[in-house]
């Protein structure tokens, strides 16, 4: 992923950009399966969730790569060398912390590789209630894209804020979202996943009401920021839940691929299709829409009491 990186900061013409960010984007969600996927082996290990802190490690890094593109940029650093360093970093922590992953044992592996695991594998996974989740999922991810996507857009359209003012939606929501996850997992011990899951989802549409409702452009990014602290809990309790139905680790990455399959279905259509209703309702009308959605998964859903050990 690194090399991949570092290629799109030094290749030249369209379609060969367009060539490595797929390949980019391909590799990336082969990796964000694996990651899943050994977080809910550990997690199951230890025998207490440890999702939201491992997805926090994600928010955090997203608000310090923004940031840092924003000062790099700011202070006249071209962006192909700014890629290429970032790729050389990134190379050296994997190649450090790929020693430090837990390994399965050899029984495991030797089930991953069995031609009757692989067919499985190529097969199966789309059991109702894997369905059911990533279908939660793709709801999810449709709402974080309208807030990660369209927030900015809704303030300086409709409340009139600054340009620059209007970004900090983004932040106000990341950033949110970062500190619900960092404290996720005790919440998640101390009331279980089924109770949080749904505080979580009416507090990210209490947010977003709040944030529609609000006149002034202040106050609405005070809604996306509660939306996230409300939405940060959300995927990371959904990925354990999805874990939990399978122990060994080939069976947990079938489920996983399925379920991040949803979830990135909601990442890739779901901005699309909140633009293309706001063209026909007006972009707060698209937003409202989506405040349902929120509770219906909050009441809809259901999540397993606690880990399957």
């Amino acid at each position: 992923m690194p090399v991949l990186l570092a290629l799109v900061g030094l290749v030249r013409g369209t379609v060969g950009l367009v060539v490595l960010v797929m390949a980019l984007g391909a590799v990336h969600g082969a990796i964000d399966t694996a990651m899943n996927t050994h977080a809910v082996t550990i997690e199951r290990r230890l025998g207490r969730p440890i999702l939201n802190g491992r997805h926090a490690a994600w928010s955090t890094s997203a608000v310090v790569a923004s940031l840092a593109t924003a000062a790099l940029e700011r202070a006249g650093i071209p962006f192909t060398p700014h890629l290429v360093a970032t790729a050389a970093l990134l190379m050296a922590g994997s190649l450090l912390l790929g020693l430090l992953l837990a390994e399965t044992g050899t029984g495991d592996h030797a089930r991953a590789s069995s031609p009757a695991s692989r067919r499985r594998g190529l097969r199966g996974g789309w059991g109702r209630q894997v369905v059911t989740l990533g279908l939660t999922g793709t709801a999810l991810m449709v709402c974080e894209g309208a807030a990660l996507g369209w927030s900015a857009i809704f303030l300086h359209d409709s409340r009139g804020a600054s340009l620059g003012l209007a970004a900090t939606a983004v932040t106000a929501y990341t950033g949110a979202q970062a500190v619900g996850r960092v404290i996720g997992d005790r919440l998640t011990l101390r009331h279980g996943p089924q109770v949080l899951f749904r505080a979580g989802s009416l507090l990210a549409a209490c947010g977003l009401a709040m944030a529609l409702l609000s006149p002034s452009p202040v106050a609405a990014i005070g809604g996306f920021a509660v939306a996230g602290a409300g939405a940060s809990v959300l995927i990371p309790l959904a990925y354990s839940a999805v874990g939990q139905a399978k122990a060994d680790t080939p069976e947990a990455a079938t489920l996983i691929s399925r379920f991040t399959t949803f979830t990135y279905a909601g990442t890739l259509f779901g901005p699309a299709v909140i633009g293309w209703a706001a063209e026909l309702a007006g972009l707060t009308w698209t937003l409202t829409a989506l405040i349902p959605v929120l509770c219906a998964v909050a009441f809809l859903s259901r999540l397993p009491s606690r880990p399957q050990l």
